[in-house]
């Protein structure tokens, strides 16, 4: 349930400071594991939108929150090793976020009401939020022998298989949440970008109905295959699914653009079981994206969006967040010097986006 961001905020460290500090990082490279330089990124990350209360505030859309936020807070907070922070954001969003009612899941919305107190706004889940949060408390649990974590994990998996799955042709689809999105079993609304394997892997293997989770692995990989557009072959923030065949939402534009741009970053992530991770296949290829980006390199920019009908490249850049995404995946396709010109860009453009939580959020999640 993201959208674009517009409103700037000064904070942060001095432009020509960070900008120092990121070239820095670009040419010793950062480890998953989170070395000096990740660090420096990470504390300025959570001055510019971490309270001390455990709240990630999405500074471009009136201060508020939501679960999206908290969960990728959680990640970059396991992937940092910072445990103070992981602890704060996963208490404030227990306390705050879950709170539906018969269930696990996190409502997706919370912020100021018009008689002006901070509480949940929309009760409704996201999805991905949901997944992310549960893997997050899930790793992090393993990795810290932190049982009472791996319990919350379990109790979150269990509601999302069970409250959050439909059928479509035969397969099963993943809805962006409880409620909205399923107008009967063969017209759901489904966004590719919430699919999230790694993280299905993982699930497969804490005793929850591991036959589920490899069958939603499977039929998600199906899916995706059949979600490209265009002439690069991207995939759209949404599609309409009717008898599991994937068409352009007509309740949306259809475009690729600041949702899609994740199913990048999705197929990076490993899991805990690097036999189950070899067994995937049918991953978002990377040849089409290889071609978007060569395409885009003479203009010196690359589209924020893709109307896919028609092909036509939004004027706009992409942000920082988008570059980083890109550059470690086409470093993971072996394409060094594509790579190593998207990273350099990133880091440049971070510098003039002072308020943009959610490119700081994609660009620190696919840092490497």
């Amino acid at each position: 349930m993201t959208s674009t961001r517009k409103r700037p905020l000064e904070s942060g460290l001095p432009a020509a400071v960070l900008l120092t500090a990121l070239l820095t990082i670009s040419s010793v490279g950062l480890a998953a594991s989170g070395p000096p330089g990740g660090q420096a990124l990470w504390e300025t990350y959570k001055q510019r939108f971490l309270q001390r209360d455990g709240r990630v505030i999405d500074t471009f859309q009136k201060d508020f929150s939501h679960s999206e936020a908290q969960a990728y807070g959680l990640m970059l907070a396991f992937k940092f090793g910072d445990r103070e922070a992981f602890r704060t954001i996963a208490r404030w969003s227990r306390e705050n976020l879950q709170r539906r009612g018969g269930d696990h899941l996190f409502c997706w919305a919370w912020g100021r009401r018009p008689d002006g107190a901070w509480r949940i706004l929309n009760y409704n889940n996201a999805s991905d939020a949901d997944i992310l949060m549960a893997w997050s408390l899930l790793r992090a649990g393993r990795a810290w022998g932190d049982q009472q974590m791996q319990n919350r994990a379990r109790e979150i998996i269990r509601d999302i298989r069970t409250l959050l799955f439909a059928h479509s042709g035969g397969k099963k689809v993943l809805l962006p949440g409880y409620w909205g999105f399923a107008a009967a079993e063969n017209h759901i609304e489904y966004n590719p970008s919430y699919f999230i394997p790694a993280a299905f892997a993982d699930f497969a293997h804490t005793g929850d109905a591991p036959s589920f989770w490899h069958r939603a692995i499977a039929d998600g990989l199906a899916l995706q295959r059949g979600c490209r557009f265009g002439r690069f072959g991207l995939m759209p923030d949404w599609v309409m699914l009717k008898k599991g065949k994937p068409s352009l939402s007509p309740k949306r534009p259809g475009k690729y653009g600041f949702d899609a741009v994740r199913t990048w970053l999705w197929a990076l992530q490993p899991d805990g079981n690097q036999q189950g991770r070899k067994k995937r296949s049918g991953q978002p290829r990377h040849e089409g994206l290889e071609r978007f980006l060569l395409f885009c390199k003479p203009q010196k920019w690359v589209p924020a969006e893709v109307r896919l009908k028609d092909d036509f490249l939004s004027p706009h850049d992409a942000p920082a967040g988008f570059y980083m995404i890109y550059a470690r995946a086409m470093a993971t396709r072996g394409n060094t010097d594509l790579a190593g010109q998207l990273k350099k860009r990133a880091f440049e453009k971070l510098v003039g986006e002072k308020a943009n939580y959610y490119s700081f959020s994609l660009f620190l999640l696919a840092l490497y």
